[in-house]
């Protein structure tokens, strides 16, 4: 429907509610970090987020002319999907979400 690969998406949910046990993500619905305001939203259900976060993705990020579209891939989506990460050292790690939804995903495949 959105056309959203179902394994970045539970790469999503895995790096997001640190495999569904950030208690945050579990008190308010929110397993794929959305937010507003720098405040997690609030969902009545996580199915409710699931289908809002696909929907948000594959029309803003991932469909050619969306909001937020820079490319279909992983990388692409980071560009405007979350702020850059720090190293250690404190220097901006621009891709540190879109790595650490990856590594996600390949622990998910290797299963």
């Amino acid at each position: 429907m959105y056309e959203v690969n179902e394994i970045f998406l539970v790469g999503i949910i895995a790096n997001e509610s640190k495999w569904a046990s950030y208690s945050s993500a579990i008190e308010c619905n929110n397993y794929t970090g959305q937010k507003v305001g720098g405040r997690l939203l609030k969902y009545p259900s996580a199915r409710e987020c699931l289908k809002k976060t696909a929907k948000n993705l594959g029309k803003k990020y991932l469909t050619n002319g969306g909001e937020y579209y820079h490319g279909k891939t992983l990388y692409a989506v980071n560009e405007e999907y979350c702020e850059p990460g720090k190293h250690d050292d404190g220097t901006s790690y621009k891709y540190m979400w879109a790595d650490n939804v990856y590594k996600c995903m390949e622990m998910i495949v290797d299963k």
